[in-house]
């Protein structure tokens, strides 16, 4: 694609004309300034978390159309602090705040909500705040089996994309599809198992007493 980088310098991604609903990459450098043996760090160094472009991009590649990441600017801005948003295409777009020491905040809001680019900006819907906080800990999961922030980022991405059948998909160990919590409202299947292990489905959706009973 040639079309000309986005206003902002942090946003590796941008809508390619010939094909508007396929995001493609943008360099944030000056092609002087990339080596094609080793690509730079975003941000550079050990307090941006060790996050490169080519993290990014291949987790939006290897997603095949269900993810689109971007690199975004948090404000205020904190040092040794990333930002990262991933849209799960139709569902939601999860905003992650990303140091050398793991996750430090996530928030998951509808797509039909105002975009933003604060991890601490919470979503109006029950179902988006429930995942955030599942999201949360999935990372915290993937942080202690990971050695690096990069791998780390990786596997995250990976489980986030399997939310794409978030509204479609039935509880794994019921069946059923919608459920009534203890709030009354009735809600779909929005954990995800982010851990293996015998009797378990990786990635598969539960209610969450299901997957408090199934140890997921």
């Amino acid at each position: 694609c040639n079309a000309a980088p986005a206003e902002s310098p942090t946003s590796i991604f941008h809508t390619c004309s010939k094909s508007p609903h396929v995001p493609c990459l943008i360099n944030p450098y000056p092609p002087t300034e990339m080596d094609s043996a080793k690509r730079r760090k975003v941000g550079e160094g050990a307090d941006k978390g060790g996050i490169t472009v080519d993290v990014l991009e291949s987790a939006q590649t290897d997603s095949g159309g269900i993810l689109s990441v971007e690199l975004v600017t948090q404000s205020p801005p904190r040092v040794g602090t990333i930002v990262v948003r991933a849209t799960v295409r139709k569902v939601f777009v999860a905003v992650l705040a990303v140091d050398g020491r793991g996750l430090d905040r996530v928030s998951i809001r509808g797509v039909h909500e105002p975009l933003t680019t604060d991890p601490s900006a919470g979503s109006r819907h029950e179902v988006y705040r429930r995942v955030s906080v599942i999201a949360a800990e999935a990372y915290r999961y993937f942080h202690l089996q990971a050695s690096t922030p990069a791998s780390v980022l990786s596997q995250f991405l990976r489980w986030l994309r399997s939310y794409v059948t978030l509204f479609s998909e039935p509880c794994h160990a019921t069946g059923r599809l919608l459920v009534m919590y203890e709030n009354g409202q009735l809600l779909v299947p929005f954990f995800r198992a982010y851990r293996a292990a015998p009797g378990r489905v990786l990635f598969a959706p539960y209610h969450e007493p299901m997957a408090v009973q199934t140890g997921v």
